[in-house]
């Protein structure tokens, strides 16, 4: 028993050896490089030889593509040269359009000036008649016309006075126009003569005619007056002519003559 347990005891204590190999393999980088290369390399081989399989099976051909080009950039040369002949048409028709709108421009220019010229000639033809109307056997004056007209500065106006002598038989009319203004400054009613209206130093206009005379003037409103109604008083001299007196609303006269 005892030799037994020795052998055991020695058996146990016997140290074991375990034998390990190591293999050391030497680092090249270059020929690291050269295999990443030719995957790299064969990689694009792979893809190139795809794509001429997608560009055969789906039947693509440069032969037609470059001919469906070619008709492509002729229709879009073809369309530039429509594109311009419409544009040069387009201007040629601006051009007679514009033409024709002077054109009918000037017409009913001409024909307004025409239409204005008549309507003169009639009140013109009015107006000698009324002066030689057989109708009228009895001389007299008339005040055949006034008109008002305001100027650029707001308180001068300019005035027209058209006198006429019915069945003068060449007799002159002779004697004097006096203005009278009526209105309203600093909340006083007032009347100015043609002395406090114009630079004349006299109230009343002489006249001398034997059918017919206009008497134009200039009025300038003192500041802050407003004026309501002109009257105008017509003294011939002769005994034979009776005096007029006649009253214009201002706003009448400013609208276009009375």
């Amino acid at each position: 028993m005892a030799s037994s347990s020795k052998r055991n005891t020695t058996a146990v204590s016997k140290p074991e050896f375990e034998q390990t190999h190591v293999r050391i393999q030497k680092y090249n980088p270059a020929r690291r490089r050269i295999v990443f290369l030719l995957s790299v390399l064969g990689l694009l081989v792979i893809c190139w030889g795809f794509y001429n399989l997608g560009f055969k099976t789906s039947g693509y051909d440069h032969k037609i593509a470059n001919e469906e080009i070619r008709l492509l950039q002729a229709q879009v040369a073809q369309l530039e040269d429509q594109r311009a002949q419409l544009l040069r048409n387009l201007a040629l028709f601006q051009r007679s359009t514009e033409i024709e709108s002077q054109a009918s421009k000037e017409v009913k220019q001409t024909l307004n000036t025409l239409e204005t010229r008549v309507m003169e000639l009639n009140e013109e033809l009015t107006f000698y008649k009324s002066i030689v109307s057989p109708s009228e056997m009895r001389r007299r004056l008339s005040i055949q016309n006034f008109q008002l007209v305001r100027a650029e500065d707001k308180n001068k106006f300019s005035y027209k006075l058209m006198l006429t002598q019915v069945q003068g038989n060449n007799q002159i009319a002779r004697g004097s126009v006096k203005f009278k203004l009526a209105g309203k400054s600093n909340g006083k009613r007032m009347t100015l003569s043609l002395v406090d209206l114009s630079d004349r130093k006299r109230e009343t206009i002489t006249f001398a005619f034997k059918y017919f005379q206009s008497l134009e003037g200039n009025l300038t409103l003192p500041a802050g007056f407003t004026p309501f109604n002109l009257e105008i008083q017509i003294n011939p001299r002769s005994k034979k002519l009776a005096a007029i007196q006649k009253s214009y609303s201002w706003r009448e006269a400013l609208a276009g003559g009375v």
